[in-house]
């Protein structure tokens, strides 16, 4: 029985094996067909085109040659908001850690000097808030970076729908736009 057991735990993980692998291969496949392909990572979205991955100015100058404005708007504006992101996470950070760390006061109790440790929960908050502002200036970045390869994908995919019409004899013998592979 319990050796069966064993059979059956080591068949599953080769079928969840085989499928992770055959998914993989198939967004691999996909990836393929596009003209650009955009990966996210935690804090940042590389473009890739055929396995490739692409500069910045290769970018812009894909985006700037076949007149995509609005991707190149969206890619210029990404970057440079995944550019201010860290700053400001930075700021965050440290407006947090001054109000941790506090200011140093004393104060006399009863005739007697107590040293003691202000810290304001108001500036603590702020650096919280700043903190998850930068992280989400840093993510619209990277989300706007994603949608101008979206854009320019479609846009590419219509020019080439729209180039594969041309005029001359149907299928079934009649005269009219064809649509050629």
């Amino acid at each position: 029985m319990k050796k069966s057991i064993n059979h059956i735990k080591a068949l599953g993980v080769l079928l969840l094996t085989l499928v992770l692998v055959v998914e993989n291969a198939n967004a691999q496949q996909l990836r393929e067909l596009d003209s650009l392909y955009a990966v996210r990572k935690v804090f940042d979205t590389k473009i890739y085109n055929q396995g490739i991955k692409l500069s910045p100015s290769t970018i812009k100058a894909t985006y700037g040659s076949n007149n995509y404005f609005k991707s190149n708007r969206l890619y210029k504006r990404g970057s440079i908001m995944v550019f201010a992101g860290p700053p400001i996470i930075a700021g965050g950070l440290y407006i947090g850690y001054d109000a941790i760390k506090g200011v140093p006061k004393q104060v006399y109790v009863d005739g007697e000097l107590v040293n003691y440790t202000k810290r304001s929960i108001t500036q603590l908050i702020g650096g919280i808030g700043v903190f998850v502002v930068g992280i989400c200036v840093m993510e619209y970045g990277n989300e706007f970076k994603q949608t101008s390869v979206d854009l320019f994908n479609n846009a590419k995919s219509k020019e080439r729908n729209v180039s594969k019409l041309s005029l001359g004899i149907t299928p079934e013998g009649g005269f009219g736009l064809v649509y050629g592979l």
